[in-house]
Parts: C-alpha cells; structure tokens; sequence
C-alpha cells in the first residue's frame, strides 16, 4: 500500500467515532488488508492516548483536545489545528449553524398565521357585503306605479318598437294587399282617445304594390282597443284621399 493511501485511510479513520471503530473492530473481515492495519493502528493509538477522543475531538479535563487530524494536542476552542492547519468545528458551533431558532420559527409561524386569518376574515368581510347588498335590493320595495304609467304602457304594447307600426293594423293591411310581400310601412301616428270614446286613433301611410304591379301610396284609419282588438279601418288613396277599402 502506497504512503499516500495509509495516510487517506488514516485521516478516515481518525474522523471517526469510538463506537465506528469498536464495530469495524468486530467486523475486520469486511475490510481489506491494509484497512486492517489502519484499524488496529488508530484503535491501539487511541488506548495509548485515553485523554483525548481523535474522532469527536472531546476535550481533555486539562482544557484540551486532539486534532482528529494530525493526532496532536490543542487547545479545546481552537477551530485551527496549529499543526496541520486544518479546520476545526466545534460541536456547540455545528449545533448552532444546524439547528434553526426556536424564536424564529415562532415568528415565522405566527407571520404565516397572521396572513391566512387576515385573508379568511377579509373573504367572510366580502361575502358579508356581497350578501347583504343583494338582500337589501331584494327587500326594497319597488315604487309602485301610477294609473297614468300603467295606462301608458298599456298603449305602447299596441305599436313596435321598431318603427313604430301599430300590429294589428299592419297585419290587417297585409292580409287585404294582393302582395303582401310589397307592403312598406313610412310613418304612424296615434290620438288616445280611450277615455273618451274607449279606443286609440291609428293614422298611417304606408305603400303597396297594386294588381297591375304599381307601386301606389296610401293612408289607413284605424279604432284599435287597448286589448289589441281592431274596432275599424279604413284605407284611401294618400294621392286622391279616395277609399279604397273598409273594415269594421
């Protein structure tokens, strides 16, 4: 075995506990050789030297302990071997480097805590508001509406909202025409007569093609009810204002 190689094996085994050793000490025929001899050399040079433990680098009652390097004598808080000059821990400053601060895990958690219940309470605030503010348009009470409204409505159902045609008067109008196809409506207008006589007045020009194919121009008169019923109407020609056509 090369120099080089004992002393790798050497340094190994120096780092190494007392407890590793007495195992590898019961275990000698899983090693080789020359693993062998360091075995029994670190095992014997450590019964020679009880006062320092060369692995957990322990220090002696007398204020020292042994490089688990160099196997020399230094004193208990040298982090340097004055030595070899290798680097030195002690257990105190691994346990501190390894082990986190209780108060700083206790401050982490009570951060975490914080921000999860200020998040949950800042949901229930917004469902609160959310729920009662749809509750709230719900129980409010509507205006109820005026006779006048409500009359008013009443009349507005009987004309499109589209061009303003009155439906039961252009539906009668289509169905008269012999094209219904060529029907074009231009303009209506309408007198509320219902309190009075009980029926809307309904004027409208509008066009249609004639059984010669002529694009003629007329104008309707019409008594429609507010339940959409038609009481009259009566088409002229707009150009003559002759009659053209009677319903009743």
């Amino acid at each position: 075995m090369t120099t080089t190689m004992r002393q790798r094996l050497t340094e190994l085994w120096r780092g190494k506990t007392d407890e590793e050793l007495v195992e590898a000490l019961d275990h000698m025929g899983d090693y080789s050789a020359e693993a062998q001899a360091v075995i029994r050399d670190e095992a014997k040079r450590r019964e020679n030297n009880p006062s320092g433990n060369a692995a957990s680098g322990i220090p002696s009652d007398d204020g020292e302990k042994t490089c688990p390097y160099c196997a020399e004598k230094i004193k208990a808080a040298a982090v340097v071997c004055r030595y070899c000059g290798r680097e030195l821990e002690n257990k105190e400053v691994a346990a501190a480097k390894g082990k986190p601060s209780s108060e700083g895990q206790i401050k982490k958690m009570m951060t975490s805590c914080a921000g999860v219940i200020a998040v949950f309470l800042l949901g229930v605030m917004f469902f609160h508001m959310c729920n009662t503010g749809e509750k709230k348009k719900t129980t409010e009470k509507q205006p109820e509406k005026t006779a006048e409204e409500i009359h008013k409505e009443e009349v507005e159902r009987l004309f499109s909202a589209w061009d303003g045609s009155c439906r039961i008067v252009e539906k009668t109008i289509k169905e008269w025409l012999n094209d219904p196809g060529s029907y074009a409506h231009y303009k209506t207008t309408f007198a509320d007569r219902t309190q009075t006589d009980g029926y809307v007045l309904v004027k409208t020009d509008f066009g249609g093609r004639n059984m010669l194919g002529g694009m003629v121009r007329m104008y309707g008169e019409g008594k429609v009810t507010l339940s959409g019923d038609l009481l009259e109407l009566t088409i002229y020609n707009r150009a003559t204002m002759a009659k053209i056509a009677e319903f009743k």
